[in-house]
């Protein structure tokens, strides 16, 4: 890795995201932690997010983008592209309707050592117009989380812990694994690769037991539906237990 490089490569996949896009951004940007780099994947974007992003890059250094001419249908080839695009060490996902703490870098960076791979967090969550969601339901969510963080793979297999826009993983992770891009796990992408690190490193995933995230729920979020949302995740989990022959006659 060349020594210029940044630590973190921050990639925020963007689509459409016009209303929301400024105030990811400006998350990143407000980090304490600053040895960072964003890059911005759009995927084939009609409203005008592309110029929203051609203005931060313009104003700010440490922006590079990225432009898909056509949207793809599939989050996985944005966040792949940006994968392969990183110049970090470590690479950082963030959707663009989603906020981060201050903190969220510098926190996680202190506590992640060299024999890890994997670190996510708990987090808040919002509504369309920065209304907070029920603060019961957010305790409770991160008591589930620590719950089946502790049970590793088996655990995934009944709920997902790993919140993307959480998430910071070695970039040399990409070499083996990637995002599917099969449009049969649309919306459930992330679930099918975590699935992939618990099973190959279950040892070297850290869970921040802190809320230094903030998950944006609007009517055009992908798994605002919880039933097609479950769906999608019975099929991967399925498709992931069938393979690994963990099936029992």
């Amino acid at each position: 890795m060349k020594k210029n490089n940044p630590k973190v490569t921050v990639i925020i996949t963007s689509y459409n995201s016009q209303r929301y896009l400024k105030y990811s951004i400006n998350s990143v940007l407000n980090q304490s932690f600053r040895d960072f780099e964003i890059l911005i994947i759009d995927d084939g974007s009609t409203d005008t997010s592309r110029a929203i992003i051609k203005k931060f890059a313009s104003e700010e250094r440490k922006i590079r983008y990225f432009f898909i001419k056509k949207n793809t249908g599939t989050a996985s080839i944005p966040r792949n592209i940006g994968a392969n695009l990183a110049r970090g060490e470590y690479v950082a996902f963030l959707d663009a309707d989603d906020l981060w703490l201050k903190k969220k870098l510098e926190i996680q960076l202190q506590n992640f050592d060299s024999n890890k791979i994997l670190s996510f967090t708990s987090s808040n969550y919002i509504g369309e117009n920065i209304k907070v969601y029920n603060l019961l339901s957010s305790k409770i969510r991160k008591i589930i989380q620590k719950f089946i963080f502790k049970k590793k793979l088996k655990g995934l297999y009944a709920y997902n812990p790993v919140i993307l826009s959480s998430t910071l993983l070695k970039k040399k992770l990409f070499k083996d694994l990637k995002f599917d891009e099969s449009k049969s796990i649309v919306g459930i992408e992330d679930l099918d690769l975590w699935l992939k690190i618990f099973d190959k490193y279950p040892n070297k995933i850290i869970f921040e037991n802190s809320k230094l995230v903030t998950i944006r729920r609007h009517k055009e979020s992908l798994n605002i539906n919880y039933n097609k949302a479950s769906l999608r995740a019975i099929y991967c989990v399925s498709k992931f237990f069938i393979k690994k022959n963990d099936f029992k006659y």
